[in-house]
């Protein structure tokens, strides 16, 4: 007896069958906390708190450290709302086809320009790691923002490069745009068994 998965679910499978092979986690084991460094600087950011500033604007105190105690008020307020864009700047993609898109060459190339800025603590597997924080955020809602991204590294503390947290996202953004441009040749690749 013979069964056939539709490619959806084939991917599906490959991605989790993959990610537990690797040691990578689903949300289960997501990040708890961030560390933003900013040139010489380091603070260390729980997730629900960068949830809570996303979501509402409420600056907690380590925050409040990250983007700079100063006396100019609109130059704090200009930095919150850049901040606050960056972290919920969507990015439509389908979850299936980014998978796909990020595995083979060129999607390789992608994850380790954009896995330089957000990284795990150790610098190692950022790749598959960045991988799996991508296609899960993309596979919820076929789209992902940072927050959705930083909430779903599979590694307990995620490592951002504060001073090129605005690269990534438009890291991202060019990606979605570019995987969108290549839809139909994604689409003809060999399917993937499992």
């Amino acid at each position: 007896m013979s069964y056939h998965l539709s490619l959806p679910l084939r991917l599906l499978f490959t991605f989790l069958a993959s990610t537990s092979i690797l040691g990578i986690s689903i949300p289960a084991n997501a990040a708890q906390s961030i560390v933003f460094k900013y040139l010489i600087l380091q603070e260390t950011l729980s997730v629900s708190e960068l949830t809570t500033f996303a979501e509402t604007g409420e600056v907690s105190h380590h925050l409040q450290f990250y983007l700079g105690a100063t006396e100019d008020d609109q130059e704090q307020n200009s930095a919150q709302v850049k901040l606050r864009d960056a972290l919920t700047r969507k990015v439509k993609i389908d979850g299936v086809l980014l998978y796909r898109a990020l595995n083979n060459p060129a999607g390789e190339l992608l994850l380790n320009k954009v896995s330089q800025i957000i990284r795990t603590p150790s610098n190692r597997a950022n790749v598959p790691s960045l991988r799996s924080a991508l296609v899960t955020s993309a596979l919820e809602d076929n789209q992902i923002t940072l927050l959705e991204v930083l909430q779903n590294y599979p590694t307990s503390e995620v490592v951002v490069e504060g001073e090129r947290l605005v690269e990534a996202v438009e890291e991202l953004n060019n990606m979605s745009q570019t995987i969108e441009k290549l839809k139909g040749v994604i689409d003809n690749l060999p399917d993937i068994s499992i």
